[in-house]
């Protein structure tokens, strides 16, 4: 009776450790920033979600991280536009529909561009490093997972 309750007590201690760690990775992954993943790499991603935050973008910033993206969510599939207003690096912009998969893409969008808008259908908008959608051979009709 006794080694019957110890076994079950040790099985009660692997369980609650088990559940701890459990709950440990949760919060971790939780903790992470969100990433997308196109044509199988995975980037950072910022998500902008508000008129406000659309608005500024990647403007003023010095630069994007390598493995960094922003990610603008709209309300609806639209033609949506983008500009280089501030800003003091390329980019190239990717712009993905409901069913997320790539509907257009502008590479090596240069600051010099500005006033001069970027326009293409989606519901969701990326921004990578300059030079991203060639090194990772993204292209329309590629999927996205975010």
């Amino acid at each position: 009776m006794i080694a019957l309750a110890r076994k079950h007590k040790r099985i009660f201690s692997i369980l609650i450790a088990a559940i701890f760690v459990l709950l440990i990775g949760v919060a971790y992954e939780a903790s992470q920033p969100p990433k997308i993943s196109l044509n199988g790499n995975v980037f950072r991603a910022e998500i902008v979600d508000t008129e406000a935050l659309r608005e500024k973008g990647l403007s003023g910033r010095d630069s994007i991280g390598p493995k960094d993206s922003m990610v603008f969510v709209f309300d609806k599939q639209g033609n949506h536009c983008f500009w280089m207003k501030d800003m003091k690096f390329s980019i190239d912009i990717v712009w993905v529909d409901t069913s997320n998969k790539v509907t257009a893409m502008e590479t090596f969008v240069s600051p010099t561009t500005y006033p001069k808008n970027f326009c293409h259908n989606g519901i969701r908008v990326i921004e990578l490093p300059a030079g991203a959608a060639d090194q990772t051979s993204i292209d329309v009709g590629n999927p996205v997972d975010l």
